[in-house]
């Protein structure tokens, strides 16, 4: 099926607006409220980046990698929090597809920036090329 760009552009529409409530509704402006209502859609719209709810594993969900005990940054130590907040996987391909980092809003996009080597490190532990900083 063709997508035009018109149905596209309403994906959009209703992204930016669950982002205008956030903006217009600022005691309600968290993590956990812009994942649930703008990058957990973003993810799975079919016409957005359209992957399957079910390829997308929470951070409860995520096992931290057993070789990170032997890992060189943690000597040892089994970290309870090195997990992304999702890690997206692809069923039909076994193997992870990015990870996602979600932070509280950041003043600027270098404060956002210096959580780039969080990303970084998930995307090493969690074998995945991709990887999605957002605040």
């Amino acid at each position: 099926m063709a997508y035009t760009a018109t149905t596209v552009e309403t994906a959009f529409d209703d992204l930016k607006r669950r982002l205008d409530a956030l903006v217009y509704e600022p005691e309600h402006d968290n993590e956990a409220t812009r994942h649930d209502r703008l990058i957990v859609p973003f993810l799975t719209h079919p016409l957005l980046l359209g992957w399957d709810l079910n390829d997308l594993v929470g951070q409860a969900s995520i096992a931290v990698p057993s070789q990170l005990r032997e890992s060189y940054i943690f000597r040892g130590a089994v970290p309870k929090s090195r997990k992304p907040d999702i890690l997206v996987t692809s069923s039909a391909f076994q193997f992870n597809a990015f990870v996602v980092e979600e932070k509280d809003g950041q003043s600027s996009i270098d404060e956002l920036n210096g959580y780039r080597f969080q990303l970084l490190e998930y995307q090493a532990l969690y074998e995945c090329i991709w990887g999605l900083l957002t605040d």
